[in-house]
């Protein structure tokens, strides 16, 4: 996962500055730039959820989660950062991939690209791991009744 994060971390640099030095790329960069920050997103919330103490709102800003890799540095020795501290970033990664396009690319079923659904389904995790159960239901609610009629199977032969 660190490997995956610190070319995430490449690219998101990559793509802002690119899109920063281009003005008729800006559009496409940002929505790759935000792209990687969902990926990133997934890959802390998987980390953190596997190698780390559950979150519990009482406890959270001191419980040991993971380190916290940002932004790319070879030289740079990260400690564990609070499991509070890594799930505000996994929010802090959604929040900007939605406001880079995101939360506009409507969703399509077998869709290869991150799309509003992608985003949705994500922060539904997010709110669910943090127990907050009202926001999300109301994320799940978004992928479950998206445009592309995702199919729920009741078995394994569904195609």
């Amino acid at each position: 996962m660190y490997s995956a994060i610190k070319d995430y971390n490449i690219f998101i640099s990559s793509a802002q500055n690119y899109g920063n030095a281009n003005a008729d790329s800006k559009a496409d960069a940002d929505l790759y730039a935000g792209e990687a920050l969902c990926f990133r997103a997934y890959s802390y919330m998987e980390l953190v959820r596997h190698f780390a103490k559950a979150y519990n709102a009482a406890t959270a800003s001191s419980d040991l989660g993971v380190p916290l890799v940002v932004a790319y540095n070879q030289l740079d020795k990260p400690h564990r950062a609070t499991v509070a501290k890594v799930y505000e970033q996994i929010k802090a990664d959604l929040d900007q991939a939605a406001s880079l396009g995101i939360a506009d690319k409507k969703g399509k079923l077998r869709s290869e690209l991150v799309t509003a659904d992608v985003l949705n389904m994500l922060y539904a995790r997010y709110y669910l791991d943090t127990k907050n159960n009202e926001k999300a239901a109301e994320y799940a609610e978004k992928v479950i009744n998206s445009e592309a009629e995702y199919v729920v199977s009741s078995n394994a032969d569904y195609k």
